[in-house]
């Protein structure tokens, strides 16, 4: 943000640190995905269930 309300120079500094942000973001959910389609981490509950099925 300090990029777009005070550069004064004609280099793009703003979109570029937006477009790091963005791949950034998109390499990060699709390495979950990727985690997560081949095993190596599993969702869980915040409550676990009981062998009953009850909280």
């Amino acid at each position: 943000m300090t990029f777009l309300i005070r550069d004064d120079s004609s280099q793009r500094r703003t979109l570029t640190a937006l477009k790091i942000r963005v791949a950034l973001s998109i390499t990060l959910l699709a390495f979950l995905m990727l985690s997560w389609h081949q095993g190596w981490i599993e969702p869980h509950s915040i409550m676990p269930m009981n062998p009953s099925g009850t909280r």
